[in-house]
């Protein structure tokens, strides 16, 4: 799952100290994504599977078996992932012409190559075969050059592999089912119980929800009168709005230049979450003017930021038309009292009728408000008649949103608020309450283009 990725360039402009090139303390474990590097693209000169697993998970994993005693590597699993998921999925294939692959095939001799790799590896059931092929042989491996460490693999149920013996010619290993961890779906939501029982844990995703979900998980363990554990996410390195501003004053290459440009290497850097919650909670404070929020709503302060991270779009949100994380980041001073209004701490999601007709339409009288007329700012309905008889351009008309799509992303902002908080099985999407529902052929869609569909 991913979000709008300026919410990371405004963070890390709010607290750069957050953002750091090494980890500011000693990892007792380390949580992998490991759906992440199972998806890859491409795979040119990896011909055999045993290549595929020491190139895309050995290599990697190494640097974090310096680091940790333990290491977590996470898979989805498919059982559980949320039905909603698959629009995404669906919108990601439309242009890969489907293979002839089911649970009761086999996976190829050699690894598929170029397109034939981009194909199999958007099969749900050739993932679950490479899935499965991984968590064979990828715990011996590990172990076997360092028979001290423990890996887990979160996969269905997860299993704890450690070497029962640091005697390489009689190397064994020990599974153990841990019981204890109820079946989760995606791997991108499964790090924070793992946090919870290791306490100082690097969490390996690029994902960019990986970052709000910690921070909800940070706050409500605050708010249950515990000790969060201490946490650091690793990720691609994220530029704020000054390293952005630098570049793009850069003298712009020639247009006659015919050296293509070097691909640069990906940079990689952590993200103290702990710091990154301090700092945020000090910009809320500065933005309402006092040290506490409304005793309402006193412990939601993130939350309530992440509801507005929802309303930009994610994997299963459409985000606000002409609304950017860094416009609406901008506006925070003037959306706090609208979000208060609009945000539910007793159910930790959106009310709908505040949401759309305070928080929303706030949200475009403030981008709008030269086109606007100010007794409009309480009414969704007229600040959108507004704004469609205004002088702004016809192209941006087009993209503002009906009514009834608000609704509908209200409704799914609201599931996706109680899916990145659940620590067990998520509530199920295909509701009215949440927005989703199924069309005629039984694939899942927005509850206000099921209309258009119908």
């Amino acid at each position: 799952m991913t979000i709008d990725t300026q919410w990371l360039s405004c963070f890390k402009s709010e607290c750069r100290e957050a953002f750091t090139e090494k980890c500011r303390f000693k990892p007792a474990a380390v949580f992998s994504d490991g759906q992440i590097r199972l998806m890859q693209t491409g795979s040119s000169g990896l011909q055999t599977w045993d290549d595929y697993i020491y190139n895309r998970f050995i290599r990697y994993y190494a640097q974090f078996l310096k680091q940790a005693d333990t290491l977590i590597i996470a898979f989805d699993n498919y059982q559980y992932v949320p039905t909603a998921k698959c629009m995404t999925q669906t919108s990601r294939r439309k242009h890969i012409p489907p293979i002839p692959f089911s649970s009761h095939s086999t996976l190829p001799c050699m690894v598929p190559q170029g397109d034939q790799w981009l194909q199999h590896i958007s099969n749900r059931a050739f993932k679950m075969r490479v899935i499965e092929l991984i968590i064979l042989r990828l715990p011996y491996l590990l172990l076997s050059k360092n028979p001290s460490k423990t890996i887990i693999i979160d996969y269905e149920t997860p299993v704890k592999y450690t070497a029962s013996t640091q005697d390489h010619r009689h190397f064994n290993i020990e599974q153990e089912a841990l019981t204890d961890y109820a079946p989760l779906g995606e791997a991108d939501v499964k790090f924070c119980r793992w946090c919870d029982e290791y306490r100082n844990v690097i969490v390996d995703s690029i994902d960019g929800d990986s970052v709000p979900i910690a921070l909800m998980h940070h706050e409500l363990t605050l708010s249950r009168e515990l000790i969060p554990p201490r946490v650091s996410i690793y990720r691609m390195q994220v530029k704020d709005e000054d390293e952005k501003t630098v570049q793009r004053k850069k003298a712009p290459t020639p247009k006659n230049e015919t050296k293509p440009r070097e691909k640069q290497p990906r940079k990689y850097e952590y993200l103290d979450v702990y710091l990154l919650y301090q700092s945020l909670m000090t910009c809320i404070r500065q933005t309402i003017g006092r040290t506490e929020c409304v005793p309402s709503h006193r412990g939601h302060e993130i939350r309530m930021i992440i509801s507005l991270i929802t309303l930009t779009g994610t994997d299963f949100t459409r985000h606000l038309p002409q609304l950017s994380a860094r416009s609406v980041w901008d506006m925070l001073v003037a959306l706090w009292m609208p979000l208060v209004m609009s945000y539910d701490p007793l159910q930790s999601q959106f009310k709908l009728e505040p949401t759309m007709h305070c928080l929303i339409t706030r949200l475009y009288h403030t981008k709008f408000h030269k086109h606007v007329r100010p007794e409009n700012g309480m009414s969704y309905p007229l600040t959108h008649h507004d704004l469609m008889h205004s002088k702004i351009s016809q192209r941006t008309k087009d993209t503002l949103a009906s009514q009834e799509r608000i609704q509908t992303t209200i409704k799914n902002c609201n599931w996706v608020l109680q899916y990145w908080l659940c620590e067990n099985k998520p509530p199920d999407p295909i509701s009215q309450q949440f927005g989703y529902a199924k069309t005629h052929d039984n694939k899942v869609n927005y509850e206000d283009l099921i209309d258009c569909i119908m």
